[in-house]
């Protein structure tokens, strides 16, 4: 017997969604195909050769999260469209998972989290802090009388190609910079 999307389920992976654009569709669809638990039941957002083999494409990511089969959606698109997408989902109640950053400014960041709240879903922005401090910061050798009370760090790398989503301002929260 299936379950409907938004009841618990007790075995196998958990059936997801997948929506993503530009340069983050390659990293993702690799993450999403190695990963045994989850199962990718559809995909949109980006050109069919881009996305994983064998698995169903939607033209309008909107008709991807109206299957009842899902049970998440894992986005990766602009910062404007993962807003928009993930409070579609999370309103059908499908768990969301996004990449950063949470909004384009404070004010919106703040809707969405009081939205979020008031569902029954999981809604999760990947955060690069947790993977520094699981994998990098632990591995550090640092002597036994160190203890950190402010840290800087500065990060110099090239920016996204000029038509890339995260140059956008409109499209991210002051655009490259805030990604």
């Amino acid at each position: 017997m299936a379950t409907a999307h938004n009841e618990s389920k007790t075995q196998g992976p958990l059936r997801v969604g997948l929506i993503a654009s530009g340069a983050q569709t390659a990293p993702l669809c690799a993450a999403v195909d190695a990963c045994v638990l989850v199962q990718p039941l559809g995909q949109a957002g980006m050109p069919p050769a881009a996305g994983l083999r064998d698995v169903a494409w939607y033209d309008d990511p909107r008709t991807l999260l109206s299957q009842t089969t899902l049970e998440a959606v894992l986005l990766a698109t602009s910062t404007r469209g993962d807003v928009e997408l993930a409070s579609l989902a999370a309103e059908r109640g499908l768990h969301v998972w996004r990449v950063p950053p949470l909004a384009r400014n404070f004010a919106e960041a703040a809707e969405v989290v009081a939205r979020a709240r008031r569902l029954p879903t999981i809604y999760r922005v990947a955060s690069w802090w947790e993977y520094v401090t699981d994998h990098v910061w632990n591995e550090l050798h640092w002597p036994a009388e160190f203890k950190p009370r402010f840290s800087e760090l500065l990060v110099s790398a090239p920016g996204p190609a000029p038509n890339d989503w995260p140059a956008q301002p409109a499209e991210t929260a002051g655009g490259a910079l805030a990604s």
